[in-house]
């Protein structure tokens, strides 16, 4: 097995998304697309439309699509984010809050 890796020291800040954040946060998402993504690799969709895809999906979420986005802010620009979605249903049948990561990315420069 091998050992699990340190994580680097980093000052980056995690903040929450703003709607203003969302050109910044779709320009990462198109560039972070993990080549293995389901979208790269669904043959009913163009290979290049999933950074477009990505893009979209993550700037409607910093737009209300998700219920709360995290960025990672380093040096003034956004490096990450997480998107995050309340499952209202569990909720309302279990009384527990349960949330979904919706999208993640690191720009590969991070």
């Amino acid at each position: 097995m091998r050992p699990v890796p340190e994580v680097p020291a980093t000052n980056a800040e995690i903040v929450r998304a703003e709607r203003a954040d969302a050109a910044e946060v779709e320009s990462l998402a198109a560039i972070a697309i993990d080549r293995y993504s389901r979208f790269a690799l669904d043959e009913r969709f163009p290979r290049a439309a999933a950074p477009r895809i990505f893009a979209a999906w993550a700037g409607n979420s910093v737009r209300g699509y998700a219920d709360v986005v995290h960025v990672a802010r380093l040096e003034g620009r956004i490096v990450g984010y997480c998107t995050w979605r309340v499952v209202r249903a569990t909720a309302e049948h279990l009384g527990c809050d349960y949330v979904r990561l919706d999208l993640c990315a690191v720009h590969p420069d991070a």
